[in-house]
């Protein structure tokens, strides 16, 4: 069972060995990060190798039509630290939920008050937490620091659910909340606490973050 588990740890391992790599011929398909394992990392993009010539002391990746190139002796991507991971069904569930992640950051980002509310309400649903959103439209811009922890917790297939409202569904829900959504807005004219210290904000129980300026 421990070969088991340290086979699985080193499928989330930044590669050490930049042979593995191959010369770039096979195209092996990778992942560059800025943290060595793949769990805590931020992913940069996904690539092929293209060139792996150990005594360039760099490497290639081929990006869409691009070439990047990432230095061996400084492990650095355009001079800051990067780390390189191989494609496997373990790194790929990860780059999969980020792309969700800042999909659905990007809409929260750009939402109307009102939706921004009726997602956030939806999220905290998923993910099972104590916090309340608070619902009073002027602060919705407020509990998006918050709803970024919330939306962590979320799984692939939450966050694709959630992506998918976003299409046609996101507004109407709002709108008109259904049993389905358990009350998307049923709070939305109960007041919420103002005057709230900065420092509580994130604290995963508080049932209202909203810092009144």
């Amino acid at each position: 069972m421990s070969n088991e588990n340290s086979g699985v740890e080193e499928m989330y391992k930044s590669v050490r060995k930049f042979q593995d790599l191959g010369t770039g011929r096979n195209c092996r398909k990778i992942l560059v990060g800025d943290s060595d394992d793949a769990r805590t990392s931020n992913f940069k993009f996904v690539g092929h190798v293209h060139q792996n010539w150990p005594s360039w002391k760099q490497l290639t990746f081929r990006v869409g039509a691009a070439i990047k190139t990432f230095d061996t002796a400084t492990q650095t991507l355009n001079g800051n630290p990067a780390y390189i991971f191989l494609w496997n069904d373990l790194t790929e569930a990860l780059w999969l939920r980020q792309v969700e992640r800042e999909k659905l950051l990007a809409w929260i980002s750009a939402a109307e008050p009102h939706d921004q509310i009726g997602m956030a309400e939806l999220i905290v649903e998923e993910t099972e937490s104590k916090y309340r959103v608070c619902t009073y439209p002027g602060l919705a811009q407020m509990a998006v620091s918050r709803i970024r922890i919330e939306i962590l917790k979320l799984s692939l297939q939450e966050l694709r659910r959630l992506n998918s409202l976003t299409v046609t569904e996101a507004r109407s829900a709002v709108a008109q909340p259904t049993s389905g959504a358990k009350g998307l807005v049923a709070n939305a004219h109960q007041p919420c606490e103002s005057h709230v210290p900065q420092a509580r904000i994130e604290q995963a129980g508080e049932p209202c973050y909203a810092t009144k300026q």
